[in-house]
C-alpha cells in the first residue's frame, strides 16, 4: 500500500487512523537516536542587574528570549574565532 496524497489534514489523520504503518511499502524503521536532542550543558554566568535588563529588553525588540540572544552571541562569536 502507498500514501495517497491527501486534501486536508483531518483527510489525512483520518487515513492514518485506519492504516497501520506495516502495511505501507518501502517504509523503513528509523533509528532510534534519531530523535534523540544532542546533549546540551548549562553555563551560568552572573551579570549586574541592570545588564541583564538591557538584555531582556534587546531580546524582547527581536523577538527572542533573552536567554535565546546571549547563546545567539556566543554562538556566533565563537564561529567568527574559528574562521580566523
Amino acid at each position: 500500500m502507498k500514501i495517497p496524497k491527501f486534501k486536508s489534514y483531518e483527510e489525512e489523520a483520518k487515513w492514518w487512523d485506519s492504516h497501520d504503518l506495516t502495511e505501507i511499502e518501502g517504509l523503513k524503521p528509523v533509528e532510534k537516536d534519531v530523535f534523540i536532542k544532542p546533549r546540551k550543558q548549562i553555563v551560568s554566568i552572573r551579570l549586574e542587574r541592570s545588564l541583564v535588563e538591557v538584555l531582556k529588553r534587546l531580546a524582547a525588540h527581536k523577538g527572542v528570549g533573552h536567554t535565546t540572544l546571549v547563546r545567539m552571541w556566543v554562538i556566533e562569536k565563537l564561529r567568527e574565532m574559528a574562521r580566523k
